[in-house]
């Protein structure tokens, strides 16, 4: 199964092989297309994006956030 997320500035998606792929807008550092995040070695279950943030959960159970950090 896959999971695709949106929010205002970056969207991603989980892909059958459950790698975790982001692109965006470049605000944030994002690619404008679609690059595997390789910082999360576990296979992604499920992720979501919001309006500055994202967060996704492993088959583990790890939560791995990421985001603009305004707020710590």
């Amino acid at each position: 199964m896959c999971y695709i997320a949106a929010g205002g500035f970056s969207a991603s998606i989980s892909s059958d092989n459950k790698s975790l792929y982001i692109w965006g807008t470049s605000t944030f550092g994002e690619l404008e297309i679609p690059n595997r995040v390789k910082k999360i070695p576990e296979k992604v279950q499920q992720v979501s994006i919001g309006e500055e943030f994202g967060v996704a959960l492993t088959e583990d159970q790890k939560i791995y956030t990421w985001g603009e950090n305004t707020n710590g």
